[in-house]
Parts: structure tokens; C-alpha cells; sequence
């Protein structure tokens, strides 16, 4: 039995953050993987191929999240 979180969160939505959404759902680990993230474009791929099922550009996304993972370079 798989238990699963209601929100999760992913703050940067490029490949890491979009790898991380689409292992949640694929693991059912969450009901809803929302995210955030500077680069609009990255934000539409990551809805676009279901990794998220919201995205914004503020952190306001995050609200309601159980758990925030992060994945933006070191820079």
C-alpha cells in the first residue's frame, strides 16, 4: 500500500524539477505536485509533459504544499 501526501511541492521546474514531479506521480506519492519557478517556459514543459498539475512564478504556489523540494542550480 502506497501512502501518498496531498501537495507536493517543487521549487525550479527544469529537468531536475521536472524528473522529481514525474517520479511523484508515478510513485503516487501525492495527490497534487504543484510548482514554481522563474523560467515561464520551464514551467509550461513541466505541465506540459504532467510532472505538475499548477505552476506559478511566487511562491504563493507552495501555500498549501506538505513537503517543498528544491531543485535550481548553486549558482
Amino acid at each position: 500500500m502506497t501512502r501518498s501526501l496531498g501537495t507536493i511541492g517543487i521549487v525550479g521546474t527544469g529537468l531536475m524539477g521536472a524528473s522529481l514531479g514525474l517520479a511523484v506521480r508515478r510513485r503516487q506519492a501525492a495527490r497534487r505536485v504543484v510548482g514554481v519557478d522563474t523560467d515561464p517556459g520551464a514551467r509550461e514543459a513541466a505541465r506540459r509533459i504532467g510532472a505538475l498539475d499548477e505552476a506559478g512564478d511566487g511562491l504563493d504556489v507552495l501555500r498549501d504544499a506538505d513537503v517543498v523540494l528544491v531543485a535550481v542550480p548553486t549558482r
